[in-house]
């Protein structure tokens, strides 16, 4: 399934031109031409959350910077 700019940005809790300049800068998730029609697709959108794990500072293994 193809998903509109409007619907990829409201799946990922963004905005249509955030997804844009994203597009621009050769970044974020991987999007289709179909002439002039940028599309998504879910499965690319889910991936691109995915890779986007955020590890907290305190998470156990974690050293603080300059520790010893």
């Amino acid at each position: 399934m193809y998903l509109k700019p409007w619907e990829a940005a409201e799946y990922l809790s963004s905005t249509k031109g955030t997804l844009a300049q994203m597009r621009h800068k050769k970044q974020g998730p991987c999007w289709y031409a179909l002439g002039r029609a940028i599309r998504y697709r879910k499965e690319d959108l889910d991936a691109y959350m995915g890779q986007r794990v955020c590890v907290p500072n305190n998470a156990p293994g974690m050293q603080e910077q300059g520790a010893e």
